[in-house]
């Protein structure tokens, strides 16, 4: 599906094969391959794009007719050429591409129960890529467990759990702007390495472009740092954890309004820079969700001291104005045509 940049002038879209086969054990097994292209940042009035190219097979095991437990092995390659700024001299500024590759298997199950459906997914990736002239690598592992409970008749609590961390990576040391190995509590477009989500303003410091988040990938927790700390906080070259909690009102009302409240820790190793004063974060408030789609978060509360200018609380409050703290979701990922399709045949 191709597009131009009304802006950038250059061409960009994505585009994805797959082909897909059964087993004589029952198991269905799809290959795929899709590829993307698009602008990521504007740096010196020159746009920078990123290309990348994922082939994948995922295995969908078989399941017997009367069981709840549904489960899937997945392996997939990403290449990503990523445009970067290079000062050749001091009047001289060129665009220089580099390379990136990461291996990734993830096993994801799911148990349909009627009063308390769960599903998880287990995920090792191995990305190698390189920082100046010096190669650099990580191996990464998460677990995410998300479970519904029905305590009334159409009436949720749904819970989230997530843990991640680095059982190697070479970077665990080093700052953010140097290396792509870090797991964030809040997901936003600059710390999408692996250009897996869309974002209208993958690197916008400020305005409603630069609220947009993706509520469901690592720590979950629905933040945007202000402009010029969006990094000092809630990410980590080493470990994160943690729990998401939202619910169904007893009551019913027109947009089903749901209460939420977010608990996260992070390790941070970095050398020397200003810390927080506490590496456990907490907020909560209100959200409005469009299935897996779309989502409204408004935040009544973040955790620490108001009289501290190191809490979260007060690093939160910094964003000018309380409209300017309310994030959004939009994941165009589950807009996925060929996932729809498999949905409606029942596949």
């Amino acid at each position: 599906m191709p597009f131009w940049g009304s802006t950038s002038n250059k061409l960009t879209g994505l585009a994805e094969l797959g082909y897909k086969f059964f087993t004589p054990k029952k198991h269905t097994i799809t290959l795929s391959a899709s590829g993307k292209r698009f602008s990521y940042a504007k740096k010196n009035n020159k746009f920078l794009t990123y290309s990348r190219l994922s082939p994948s097979v995922t295995i969908d095991f078989w399941k017997r007719p009367l069981s709840q437990f549904t489960q899937s092995l997945s392996i997939r390659h990403l290449f990503i050429n990523q445009q970067n700024l290079l000062q050749d001299t001091i009047e001289r500024i060129s665009i220089k591409s580099r390379l990136s590759n990461s291996t990734e298997i993830s096993y994801w199950g799911s148990i349909k129960n009627g009063y308390t459906p769960t599903t998880f997914r287990v995920c090792i990736e191995n990305y190698r890529y390189q920082v100046f002239e010096t190669r650099q690598n990580f191996l990464k592992t998460t677990f995410e467990l998300t479970q519904s409970y029905q305590y009334r008749e159409n009436r949720h609590i749904t819970a989230r759990l997530f843990v991640g961390g680095f059982p190697i990576n070479s970077g665990r040391n080093a700052g953010f702007g140097f290396t792509r190995g870090f797991l964030g509590l809040s997901a936003r477009g600059f710390a999408d390495y692996r250009y897996d989500d869309f974002y209208f303003g993958r690197n916008e410091q400020k305005g409603i472009l630069s609220q947009q988040i993706s509520s469901n990938t690592e720590g979950g927790l629905k933040f945007a740092l202000p402009e010029g700390e969006e990094t000092r906080i809630g990410y980590s070259n080493n470990f994160v954890s943690s729990l998401n909690l939202k619910t169904q009102l007893p009551f019913k009302l027109p947009l089903d309004i749901k209460p939420y409240f977010d608990v996260g820790y992070f390790s941070d190793t970095r050398p020397g820079g200003e810390r927080t004063t506490s590496q456990w974060l907490m907020s909560g408030g209100l959200s409005w969700e469009l299935n897996d789609y779309f989502g409204i978060y408004v935040p009544l509360y973040f955790s620490g001291k108001k009289d501290d200018p190191n809490s979260f609380h007060s690093i939160m409050t910094r964003r000018n104005g309380f409209l300017s703290r309310i994030t959004f979701n939009l994941n165009l990922r589950k807009l996925d045509l060929r996932r729809l399709l498999d949905n409606l045949s029942g596949e």
